[in-house]
């Protein structure tokens, strides 16, 4: 969880946070039996396991009767904090039996039959992909049983915050929820039953402002044995006779992000320029003086091989030139690419949004462009800027990243804030700077909302290293030459 993440960065221990939700779920189940009764606690790998595991130990101190069934075994339990709390656990003498024991379903019959409450603490935040093995066959037994059920977070199986379910989720009385309410909770009550949200502790902070740690989650380790197949390619399509140097930046700033392959699409008469930029870059001419329809099928085979179009950068604001940039972003949409509209393309959004969602188009404004979208002239302080901001992802279908000494990212449900940066960025390039490096992070696999909040702050400690040695003084080039000193500070192997 995010939020957990950056309370982490901000000096609160995961372990700390674990002892809270743990504490509140135990309090739940208090609430609903009396001292005495029997309940079985499901745990599950990770930190909602964990969560879990807190409160069987304090329900077993506080006189309840208490089996554990941990889905793996102890040792396969993913954190840390997972692990120490089922030491703790242990010490108590705590019931347990695994989901790879002989003969666990039967147990597991058995004692749901015989219990008086389940807590469901199998999977939280972070359920991927539709529930099958053991996992399915843990979600049939509860359900059937009609026993009450509290599940911690979320009832395992639904997504919380978009209320998706792939194939089976778990029917709960109750759901002890942690730091705020989420949308899909609220749109599937049949699955929570009553939501309470227990406070543990996790500052307001931790949920506004996106950190370091935050930044370093969303970009993926890299193995050794690798080649720039693995790491995404990018497609840049801009530039015109007045902006040649925009989708070169852009490019280049992708390649900086880590994007293991960047073409740039560009107009004849300015390809000259952008080779003569850098040799790092790949670039096709295509005909004509500007951007227009039919430019796709002439490139099709670089389009083809792209997961990320980046569209915008230079473009110009000429009505073929718009109508060229939405009949790529449509396509992209189609091919299940994902899409950065920035500069001039953002002129093609309101035409765009049926196509899009929030998991496939970025859109990267600053408050003068949004205005001219949307009609709204947003304030400069981050609290003024969050709800058109995100009424404004939600109505279009997107992921919004608002330019500025206060950046807002929001993808109309989750909104952060980057506070950072200085003036030295109010000039030319820059945005096309923020656009390569948005591309060249989803390029890796890094999700919409996340590449966003990450290219933000990674361009605004950028621009602070820029200020320290040069003042307001720097350049949008410069910035390809600062990234590197900043993304580093995440680089990492994979084990």
């Amino acid at each position: 969880m995010v939020a957990e993440i950056n309370a982490e960065s901000l000096g609160v221990p995961r372990s700390q946070l674990m002892e809270m939700a743990g504490s509140a779920v135990a309090d739940a189940v208090m609430s609903m039996k009396r001292r005495g009764a029997s309940i079985l606690v499901v745990c599950g790998p990770g930190n909602n396991g964990g969560d879990g595991l807190v409160a069987a130990k304090k329900l077993l101190q506080r006189g309840y009767g208490v089996s554990v069934l941990l889905m793996v075994p102890p040792d396969s339990l993913k954190s840390q904090e997972a692990r120490s709390n089922w030491q703790e656990y242990e010490r108590v003498r705590g019931v347990h039996f695994t989901a790879k024991d002989e003969g666990w379903l039967d147990r597991l019959n058995s004692e749901v039959s015989h219990s008086n409450l389940v807590v469901d603490a199998m999977f939280g935040t972070g359920i991927e992909g539709e529930i099958t093995g053991a996992a399915a066959e843990v979600i049939d037994a509860i359900n059937s049983s009609r026993k009450q059920v509290v599940s911690v977070d979320t009832p395992s199986g639904l997504d919380p915050f978009t209320g998706r379910v792939v194939g089976r989720a778990v029917k709960a009385n109750l759901t002890v929820t942690f730091h705020a309410p989420k949308r899909g909770l609220i749109l599937r009550p049949k699955l929570t039953g009553r939501v309470v949200v227990a406070d543990i502790g996790i500052p307001e902070s931790a949920s506004a402002f996106v950190t370091n740690e935050e930044v370093r989650a969303s970009l993926l380790p890299r193995a050794r044995f690798t080649h720039k197949g693995d790491y995404g390619s990018v497609l840049v399509v801009g530039g015109s006779e007045l902006y040649s140097g925009a989708p070169a930046l852009a490019g280049l700033a992708a390649l900086r992000a880590g994007a293991g392959l960047v073409l740039v699409a560009s107009p004849e008469q300015v390809v000259p320029s952008i080779r003569g930029l850098s040799p790092d870059l790949i670039v096709r001419a295509l005909p004509g003086e500007r951007i227009r329809p039919g430019h796709l099928e002439l490139m099709r085979s670089e389009f083809d091989k792209a997961n990320v179009l980046a569209i915008g950068p230079g473009l110009g604001r000429a009505e073929d030139s718009l109508s060229g940039a939405l009949e790529m972003a449509k396509q992209a949409l189609t091919d299940g690419k994902r899409v950065v509209v920035d500069a001039d393309a953002l002129d093609v959004m309101n035409r765009l949004a049926r196509e899009s969602s929030s998991d496939s188009v970025v859109v990267t404004p600053h408050a003068g462009e949004f205005k001219r979208l949307t009609g709204v002239e947003t304030g400069v302080q981050w609290r003024e800027r969050v709800k058109p901001v995100r009424d404004y992802a939600g109505s279009h279908n997107c992921t919004l990243l608002l330019k500025g000494h206060h950046t807002v990212v929001s993808d109309g449900k989750r909104v952060k804030v980057h506070i950072g940066g200085n003036p030295g960025m109010a000039k030319g390039g820059m945005g096309d700077v923020l656009t390569g490096v948005v591309s060249g992070m989803m390029a890796q696999g890094s999700g919409t909302f996340e590449a966003a909040c990450g290219a933000a702050h990674v361009c605004g400690e950028a621009a602070d290293r820029l200020f320290a040695s040069k003042g307001f003084h720097y350049l949008a080039s410069d910035m390809l030459n600062a990234l590197p000193e900043v993304l580093r500070g995440y680089d990492r192997y994979s084990e």
